[in-house]
């Protein structure tokens, strides 16, 4: 649905500028929030990254400086440096997952060393030094495998979510900007969209000519 509200966003803007010139858009792009287009998909308006994208993306039509060719140039290079900004986090997570063992066997061969020391005393002492070892070792394991690569999974799945929903915006503007027709730009955003979300070619299409309608 935040995709299809997306592309339906974008669609009513292009139309816009097909109709009046890109001069036109300045009111909806300085000011999204009391815009007539933008204000009907709170999804998108309330993405606050993705709103400000969308007006850095347009910017350079706006002022008329930049070639087509050099916009799609500069989209890919903001997606690149959001995808690299984005994977930093997911880096130091996945290092910290990978020594987490490591430290838990650290904590069982201390264990053994404490329980050498008493290995001449008590049974059920031994065996409590005994189980700390095999504690540590269980705590390393599960923290890895089971909380910080599942958590480093996670952020990555939404960083990724993320770089496709902005990947719709710039290549729906940079589509426009190569000469496509408004239509023709909505389906190079609807083929952006990851697969498992992505709809038909023909129920994207009754959606906008519905949205252009109303």
């Amino acid at each position: 649905k935040r995709y299809v509200e997306l592309i339906q966003a974008i669609y009513q803007i292009l139309v816009l500028a097909r109709e009046n010139g890109v001069i036109g858009l300045e009111e909806h792009l300085v000011s999204p929030d009391s815009s007539s287009i933008f204000t009907r998909y709170p999804s998108f308006l309330k993405d606050r990254h993705a709103v400000h994208f969308l007006q850095d993306t347009f910017r350079p039509l706006l002022d008329g400086k930049a070639k087509p060719e050099e916009l799609s140039r500069s989209v890919e290079m903001q997606l690149d440096n959001i995808f690299s900004m984005n994977s930093q986090p997911t880096a130091v997570l996945t290092k910290a997952s990978d020594a987490l063992p490591a430290i838990g066997i650290v904590a069982a061969v201390l264990g053994i060393v404490i329980t050498m020391g008493s290995i001449a005393g008590d049974k059920m002492e031994i065996g409590e030094h005994v189980a700390h070892a095999l504690v540590g070792t269980f705590l390393g394991l599960l923290l890895s495998y089971g909380c910080t690569q599942p958590l480093v999974n996670r952020i990555e799945t939404m960083h990724n979510e993320e770089i496709s929903y902005l990947a719709v915006i710039g290549r729906m503007v940079v589509s426009y900007a190569l000469g496509a027709p408004p239509m023709a730009a909505a389906e190079t955003g609807r083929l952006t969209i990851p697969v498992q979300h992505q709809p038909s070619c023909e129920s994207m299409e009754a959606q906008l000519k519905a949205t252009t309608s109303s």
